[in-house]
């Protein structure tokens, strides 16, 4: 089984943006910075990091640097990164919707 640990949370409160993480994956000696926690009509969701492209329309449009293909390997990812984020923010007792960021220097 997979284990996800939060390292950091910076709460954004700005439209369905709650928040970014860092998030490390012990087994593969791996960090993902700035997942993006985002949260409209009562449902939570992440996003991967992504770049912002603008087409010649003018229309800006987003692509994620990395995906998993399989729907149901990335629900699983999802969930485990979504509690990873909500125990992080417990164990400092703040709450996902104000906590701030406890290592500024992933965000700069």
């Amino acid at each position: 089984m997979m284990e996800i640990e939060c390292v950091s949370y910076k709460h954004i409160g700005k439209g369905v943006i709650m928040g970014y993480a860092h998030i490390f994956i012990p087994s593969w000696e791996m960090d993902i910075y700035n997942i993006q926690l985002c949260q409209k009509n009562g449902k939570r969701w992440i996003n991967f990091p992504s770049r912002e492209v603008t087409d010649e329309s003018g229309n800006i449009k987003y692509f994620p640097y990395f995906r998993i293909r399989n729907p149901q390997h990335f629900g699983i990812f999802s969930e485990k990164v979504k509690k990873a984020i909500d125990e992080h923010c417990l164990s400092i007792n703040r709450s996902v919707s104000t906590q701030e960021a406890t290592d500024q220097k992933d965000y700069e």
